[in-house]
């Protein structure tokens, strides 16, 4: 497997475990200082000491799309501290949860940018979208490992840091699979899923007359059942992705979705079968479809989840907080209003501007290279999913800063590679 996916001197496993861990980080409730230095502080000197690579990579961003990107969060988050001034409501909560938490993101994808340029000659962002998509691998693989050793699981659970409501949740016997060693695995999870798809997909395209083909296919649909023990949005935006490349495919290498199809229809019986004789798989069955089990049952396409979005989380404010915001991200008892949707907390807190500002930060870039004449056909293909992975996405929750910090680092990588190549040709 190693020679038909990775190049040579490509991978190396201690970068694979270091990524896992960063791509999936987890604080423990005793020694929580160590973990903390090691997700932080480390990485933070470890940039201080290869400050040569951290310019080239500044240089890299400013010939860039990433540019636009950066100083628009640069903006955002200014206005996310003036807005509760002008406002006089108090509440910084939209940067010190949202605009920190991004920064701390950021800060440990560069590291691991930096580690992968650093030890890996001849690096892509290929190379980054591997580890990725093998980190998101060695996660489910550790779901698995929960699944069938309930009491590793137990361990984990009185070891992992999490809030309250996490730990209530990972107790309800519907979400048994939601759980690897960062602990309850929700919306984040089933979204990291669905971009380590994207990825797949992409590489996959890309080798397509290659013999090692399966192996790709294979990934991308390990990857959708991880997407099906994480969440279900994840699940059917996954299949979407997958379904529409195989098609597309269909006249390069017909075998590729015929195989698919035989896959899915035997793994398919056999989780039919196995929740029949399970009681703790037909728990998690009935939550992992309970679309389609609720379309054969009533002919209607809901669930109890989207039923809350549509009703309750998804609404038209009053005229001058949907125009300038309230200047609320949070109260007392969970995000302002009540709402679970991310199209609407950045829309509550600074009104439509602000929030339209957040997403054409990313979505204009994006959106540009979809557009461009010069990106070639695979990667207009990988711009396209990640825009609207994002707009899906932020109407169930809040996913936009999780996917600057891992999508931008890996094109980042990209035009280091390129600024390298110009400056050496001008030697």
């Amino acid at each position: 497997m190693r020679n038909l996916i990775w190049e040579k001197g490509e991978f190396k496993l201690w970068i694979l475990l270091l990524c896992a861990y960063h791509f999936f980080p987890f604080i423990t409730t005793s020694g929580s200082i160590i973990l903390y230095a090691w997700a932080y502080v480390i990485p933070i000197i470890y940039i201080a000491c290869n400050l040569n690579y951290l310019c080239k990579i500044i240089s890299a961003i400013a010939y860039s799309e990433a540019l636009i990107c950066i100083v628009g969060l640069i903006v955002l988050a200014s206005g996310s501290i003036l807005i509760p001034v002008i406002y006089g409501t108090g509440d910084f909560t939209f940067f010190t949860e949202s605009i920190l938490g991004l920064a701390k993101i950021l800060i440990r994808m560069l590291f691991i940018c930096i580690v992968i340029l650093k030890n890996i000659p001849g690096a892509t962002k290929e190379t980054f979208m591997k580890y990725f998509i093998f980190s998101c691998c060695l996660y489910i693989c550790s779901t698995f490992v929960m699944i069938l050793l309930p009491g590793l699981k137990d361990i984990f659970y009185e070891l992992i840091k999490e809030t309250e409501h996490a730990k209530l949740m990972a107790l309800d016997s519907r979400y048994a699979t939601r759980y690897g060693w960062a602990g309850f695995s929700g919306f984040e999870y089933t979204f990291k899923c669905v971009l380590a798809i994207i990825f797949t997909c992409y590489l996959l395209e890309k080798k397509i007359k290659e013999s090692g083909i399966w192996i790709y296919v294979g990934i991308a649909l390990f990857l959708l059942i991880g997407t099906l023990f994480y969440g279900r949005i994840g699940s059917l935006f996954g299949l979407g992705v997958l379904g529409v490349l195989f098609l597309r495919l269909l006249k390069k290498r017909p075998k590729i979705l015929v195989g698919v199809v035989i896959c899915g229809v035997l793994l398919c019986i056999g989780l039919f079968i196995l929740q029949s004789q399970n009681d703790s798989v037909r728990t998690w069955f009935e939550w992992a479809f309970d679309l389609f089990v609720t379309f054969i049952e009533t002919g209607k396409l809901q669930t109890e989840s989207s039923n809350v979005l549509l009703q309750q989380m998804l609404f038209v404010p009053e005229s001058q907080t949907l125009l300038f915001g309230d200047g609320m991200y949070t109260t007392d008892t969970g995000y302002y209003m009540g709402t679970d949707a991310g199209i609407m907390r950045a829309l509550l807190f600074g009104g439509i501007g602000f929030a339209l500002f957040r997403y054409l930060i990313f979505y204009l870039p994006l959106a540009g290279k979809v557009l461009n004449r010069d990106v070639n056909k695979e990667q207009k293909w990988l711009f396209f999913w990640v825009l609207i992975l994002c707009i899906v996405f932020e109407i169930k929750g809040e996913i936009l800063f999780s996917c600057i910090p891992i999508f931008i680092w890996a094109f980042i990588i990209d035009k280091y590679k390129k600024v390298e190549e110009q400056r050496w040709n001008e030697i």
